[in-house]
């Protein structure tokens, strides 16, 4: 045994046209899909059922993952292995865990790769991305910390979502009109710092990039001031929001671009690279979810689009009961497949 800290957060992803509201029952299903030497990774599913609807139906997904703390002797507690013997869903979830560990890994270099040369874009007109920057500061409680004192991740991360819709909400303030929010995706948070009871977490949100008509990625940057060690600051947290943002009668609604800062370099630097990411979060959305569609061809994402394609298909197959999740069993062996036709499936509809 040992206890164990969030080091990242992937995948979250919101199915489209599906909003829980009150009454609604929900249903979370967490499962250990695959463990490393002191690392283990948690799928997350959430099932909502309807009141609207009259059914149950997928929510969001996402993966977890998790590494364990020294103990006193100052080692890292051995995760158990996973029983690779289960069943052939369990099986396809450990295979798959290990796919999105390796994309984890590049979204940790922020895509920066040879793959990623591209030409310098022209900017729009619109108002300069630093002034959409939201700061708000949050007291870490006893209430909000685990039995080791850390801050609960799940914690962070509503103050992270508060921060990004605050800015958002303050975007489209111009159109002075009721406008109304949606969070659709979250892309890789990573915690690297721990926080404690009575430090000084600090968020800056900030619109960094508008996809028209309707499409905001909101950043989220934390830092931690540390009372007790002479007010040091030090980065603990950051994440990347996809909201829309939608009329009262539930249209689209056109917003005013962002901008890099004139003379801003690295300002320029990461506003070209949203258009990256954004085509990545928009095919992992698709990749991951439950209703299937087009998916963009790109290259860093085509050896995983074998395996999670599949994945998708499974998903959308209905069981005899209506219900959205229904994993059959291929005849594949224990040791993993090839599935080349998947090839065949990339960039068209599935």
């Amino acid at each position: 045994g040992g206890n164990c800290v969030t080091v990242a957060v992937s995948d979250m992803s919101f199915e489209p046209g599906l909003t829980p509201t009150g009454g609604d029952s929900v249903e979370l299903r967490a499962t250990p899909v695959s463990v490393g030497k002191t690392s283990m990774a948690v799928g997350l599913l959430v099932l909502v059922e309807s009141r609207k609807l009259a059914k149950r139906v997928a929510y969001c997904t996402a993966q977890f993952t998790y590494v364990t703390l020294p103990g006193e002797d100052g080692q890292r507690p051995k995760c158990p292995p996973l029983d690779s013997t289960g069943c052939v869903e369990e099986r396809y979830a450990a295979m798959l865990a290990g796919e999105r560990k390796k994309v984890l890994l590049k979204e940790g270099t922020r895509f920066i790769d040879r793959e990623l040369a591209h030409a310098r874009e022209t900017y729009p007109e619109g108002v300069p991305i630093s002034s959409t920057t939201v700061r708000m500061t949050e007291l870490v409680l006893p209430p909000h910390t685990n039995h080791m004192n850390n801050t609960f991740g799940g914690q962070i991360m509503a103050w992270m979502h508060k921060a990004a819709m605050v800015a958002a909400q303050r975007h489209v303030g111009q159109h002075k009109q009721l406008v109304y929010l949606k969070t659709c995706a979250v892309a890789a948070v990573d915690f690297p710092k721990p926080s404690k009871a009575a430090d000084h977490l600090l968020f800056a949100a900030t619109v960094e990039r508008i996809f028209s008509p309707h499409n905001m990625l909101v950043s989220v940057h934390v830092q931690k001031r540390v009372i007790l060690e002479g007010s040091r600051i030090e980065t603990i947290n950051n994440g990347l929001f996809h909201i829309q943002a939608w009329t009262a009668d539930k249209g689209p609604i056109s917003l005013q671009l962002v901008t890099p800062d004139s003379g801003n370099e690295d300002a320029k630097e990461a506003f070209d690279k949203l258009a990256w990411r954004w085509q990545l979060m928009q095919a992992r959305a698709v990749l991951f979810g439950f209703q299937g569609g087009p998916l963009p061809l790109i290259k860093t994402l085509a050896a995983e689009a074998y395996n999670t394609t599949i994945e998708g298909l499974l998903r959308l197959l209905p069981d005899e009961n209506g219900g959205t999740v229904l994993w059959q069993d291929l005849s594949l062996g224990v040791s993993g497949f090839d599935v080349r036709m998947a090839q065949d499936l990339w960039g068209q509809d599935q």
